[in-house]
């Protein structure tokens, strides 16, 4: 294949210095095989994502390094970033400047551009109705496989099943079995979480004279008298932790919500999450609904913004070239594949390059509609990038959707990555605790622990503007950012062209890493056997090769 070819060509010429108008930059060639020497205590964590693994002896993306040289002087052009996910503070200031707007649409009441969604004004939510409802929870797609086939499959066996039928049997059984296993944990946990909620509210309560607005203070509870007032003792104690946690009176309250919402109606087959949006989720041609509320909600799904803000960043020195078209999908259970599907092909027509899709799901009904939709993103030379999942698990053994196969494992598009998440640290913990991976399914790896996010107004951890995070989700946004940054100075390239780029460009760490397993606590595997390229990305090294591919 002729990227290849070109590829190929680029590494013939890093080591037989051919002549480059780049050539006085130096490509990051080294193969790190031995544990670094900075003690983890002395690492400095702000932007280490961004830093060099050379000039810094970071682990990072080596933005920095990239914005210094190749970057310097350099114009790009304005390249659009689809960003599906759950809402988005879109008037949040590290997103705002950067929130595409429809060219051909007015916030009218009318369809202007004609693609049947009205007032597509911002982007748009597939969760909502044309009344200005949003639905914001809906069953993990394994219940909707229990409700589908519960009554077809009732009371039978393997060996009443017809040949055509065992495929669905057996994924019924296997969602059936995560079900049930589920829905025990999650019982447990509410159970747990009401003792606790019920014993905070009885310390708030008891304690209300002397915190009438629920605003704690520890120089307060320290004057409250509970020697001679001894029932008050555990109620001070509680609100003490309470402190100590960081929690708010509305987090609690929020939260407690939101694990009696995971029982009774993300894991409830009775539960019609569907309802309020009108639509049939299993008919591809229905396609008219939702509306352009794509922000409601913001502060409490706030999973869209902080995404959305990592791939700003990534464009912190460039804002004009970068627009985020946000389009929601579910912010809570899993997505319907008919959404994503039509969010994909929405984000293509919008004239997106990248589409950041920062979430997973363990089963999916209707995949062959997302794979139609990835082979359209592909057709218009679209780059789609997913995250591995937090999960911890290698999906070469346990597939997770999204997905570029088939139903018997053959990868049917070639413009898909799949990204793992990794740290700060060069030693046995590169590779995130909590990240996925796999030699076959996952591409590549990049930054995903304690990365600065953005967080909603009045969000309800009661977390400031600005805040770390960790996850695969933040991984794969700047994996989006350093593919927009390749599209924004060099368009000509195709997408096919851009995934091989930050895979072979990314740098390699052989040396083995922590990856538990339930046998072996401390087993570990090379860092480069955790993917297909065995890198981690690099922003320096993929413009560097970019410039020379789009040469050729």
């Amino acid at each position: 294949m002729k990227y290849r070819i070109l590829i190929l060509s680029f590494i013939v010429c890093s080591f037989f210095q051919c002549e480059s108008p780049n050539d006085k930059f130096q490509l990051i060639e080294k193969v790190f095989d031995t544990y670094g020497t900075i003690p983890d205590s002395l690492i400095k964590k702000e932007d280490w994502y961004y830093k060099d693994i050379l000039d810094d002896s970071i682990p990072g993306i080596s933005l920095e390094k990239a914005e210094k040289t190749i970057l310097k002087n350099r114009k790009g052009r304005e390249v659009i970033v689809a960003v599906i996910d759950g809402r988005f503070d879109i008037n949040h200031p590290a997103i705002k400047d950067y929130i595409w707007e429809n060219p051909s649409e007015n916030l009218n009441y009318r369809d202007d551009d004609g693609n049947g969604y009205i007032d597509d004004m911002y982007g748009w939510n597939f969760m909502g109705n044309n009344n200005g409802d949003n639905a914001s929870t809906v069953n993990q797609e394994y219940v909707r496989i229990v409700r589908l086939y519960k009554e077809h499959f009732k009371n039978k066996t393997l060996a009443d099943i017809s040949q055509e039928e065992v495929g669905k049997f057996n994924l019924y059984i296997k969602a059936k079995e995560k079900l049930e296993d589920e829905l025990k944990k999650e019982e447990d946990k509410l159970v747990r979480l009401n003792d606790y909620y019920n014993t905070y509210i009885t310390a708030r309560e008891a304690l209300k004279f002397w915190f009438p607005d629920y605003n704690y203070n520890l120089e307060t509870l320290n004057q409250i008298d509970t020697i001679n007032n001894p029932e008050l003792a555990p109620h001070v104690k509680e609100i003490k932790e309470v402190i100590e946690w960081g929690e708010t009176d509305e987090f609690n309250i929020h939260y407690n919500k939101k694990q009696n919402d995971r029982v009774h109606k993300v894991l409830n087959i009775d539960f019609n999450d569907r309802e309020l949006v009108g639509d049939n989720p299993y008919d591809i041609n229905d396609t008219i609904y939702g509306n352009n509320q794509v922000f409601a909600q913001a502060n409490i799904f706030d999973h869209g913004t902080r995404v959305s803000s990592v791939i700003t960043g990534v464009f912190r020195n460039y804002s004009e070239n970068l627009k985020i078209l946000p389009i929601s999908k579910s912010p809570t259970g899993d997505y319907y594949d008919k959404d994503l599907a039509l969010a994909i092909r929405y984000a293509v027509n919008k004239g997106a390059k990248v589409i950041n899709m920062s979430f997973i799901k363990l089963f999916s009904l209707n995949n062959q509609w997302v794979l139609d939709a990835m082979k359209y993103a592909e057709a218009h030379n679209v780059l789609i990038v997913s995250a591995a999942g937090n999960l911890s698990t290698n999906v070469d053994d346990e597939i997770q959707y999204p997905l570029d196969k088939d139903s018997i494992g053959h990868e049917i598009v070639d413009n898909f990555l799949k990204v793992g998440g990794s740290s700060y640290t060069v030693n046995e913990n590169l590779r995130a605790y909590f990240s996925s991976y796999g030699a076959n399914d996952v591409d590549l790896f990049a930054p995903g622990y304690e990365i600065e996010t953005a967080f909603p107004n009045h969000n309800t951890y009661g977390f400031p503007l600005y805040h770390t995070d960790s996850g695969t989700s933040l991984s794969t946004a700047l994996v989006s950012g350093v593919a927009a940054l390749i599209f924004s100075n060099y368009p000509d390239l195709t997408a096919t062209e851009v995934k091989y780029i930050l895979m072979d460009s990314g740098i390699a760490y052989t040396f083995p890493v922590k990856v538990p397993t339930k046998e072996d606590k401390n087993h570990k595997i090379p860092f480069d056997k955790l993917s297909k390229s065995g890198k981690i990305v690099n922003a320096y090294n993929a413009l560097l090769m970019a410039e020379r591919v789009s040469k050729e």
